[in-house]
């Protein structure tokens, strides 16, 4: 990782993450995924990085329930999780961890060396960032303000209700930075605009009102878009997919190559309860998922690690 060989990086945590899962080497099995998540994520592989970090989360959540103490490292994997989804762009999830993060902070006597900026400041700046950018016409976007206030996000509340036109309401709040007159809040907030973290988005804003949902994922050059219902647990279904896509692939560089600028992969529900299976859709460069919701969580590991398989292979076929 030092060396920013991130495919082989890649390579040997996979491997070591195999013999490390056991119990007595637990903590290096924690190590390993997170350094595997930091691999994926700067060889673009954000989905594949997510699960990484899910996983080395879900061994120091069981950690806590087991022995019922929480430890600075499971604090910063949960901040981690909630930076993922903030670049991401999937608010509500970013609000579930940020949230969680934050009472977990209470439990830890000293997080370590006081910090130069404050998480809790430093993340809602972030997300004021995206927010500023996120498109004016973006469902959802009107009720943000309130969800935001509540969860003590002021910056971030301020950028929502100048995004939708409340200026009054918020002027006050900046006289502290020379800003007196409605017509200078603008300037202010294309200054937040165009701040570093714009950069480190990888999608946009996803606020997941809508009916149907779209997840991105750029693939060996082949833009690769899962659209389905927005429900649960469908979303945990496209992201399993896209994790699974972007992992599988990742090591292949050189000697597969994409036959289409675009894969297209529809999730519809099916009534067979044991159903998880692509078949070619109708349209161009396209498949659907035949899976049933209700029964997903459900099916084993193993069937859902076949089914994902026989799809990479009809792929590469």
């Amino acid at each position: 990782l030092v060396a920013k060989r991130f495919k082989d990086s890649i390579v040997y945590l996979g491997r070591s993450i195999v013999k490390l899962a056991k119990e007595e080497s637990k903590d290096e099995l924690v190590l390993s995924l997170r350094m595997l998540s930091d691999a994926y994520e700067h060889f673009g592989l954000p989905w594949a990085s997510l699960a990484a970090q899910i996983a080395a989360s879900e061994l120091l959540f069981r950690e806590w329930s087991q022995n019922g103490k929480v430890r600075k490292r499971l604090v910063l994997a949960t901040r981690g999780l909630s930076q993922m989804e903030l670049r991401i762009g999937r608010i509500g999830n970013f609000l579930q961890w940020n949230k969680l993060a934050r009472v977990l902070e209470c439990h830890v006597v000293q997080m370590g060396p006081k910090e130069e900026m404050p998480y809790s400041q430093l993340i809602d700046g972030c997300l004021s960032v995206r927010i500023i950018n996120t498109k004016f016409d973006e469902p959802g976007l009107e009720d943000l303000p309130a969800i935001l206030a509540a969860n003590d996000l002021g910056l971030s509340e301020n950028a929502a209700l100048f995004k939708l036109g409340y200026i009054d309401e918020i002027l006050a709040d900046y006289s502290g930075v020379g800003i007196k007159k409605a017509e200078e809040m603008a300037p202010y907030f294309q200054k937040v605009r165009d701040q570093p973290f714009y950069d480190q988005m990888w999608f946009a804003t996803n606020l997941c009102v809508n009916e149907t949902t779209t997840y991105y994922a750029k693939i060996l050059g082949c833009q690769v878009i899962i659209e389905f219902p927005n429900t649960e647990p469908i979303h945990l279904i496209a992201e399993s997919t896209l994790s699974f896509l972007e992992s599988f692939f990742a090591t292949s560089g050189g000697t597969v190559f994409p036959s289409t600028e675009t894969l297209l992969i529809k999730i519809e529900r099916s009534s067979d309860r044991e159903c998880f299976q692509f078949v070619p859709s109708l349209t161009q460069n396209g498949y659907t998922l035949l899976v049933n919701a209700a029964s997903f969580m459900e099916l084993s590991q193993v069937s859902l690690r076949e089914g994902l398989v026989r799809f990479a292979i009809i792929i590469l076929a």
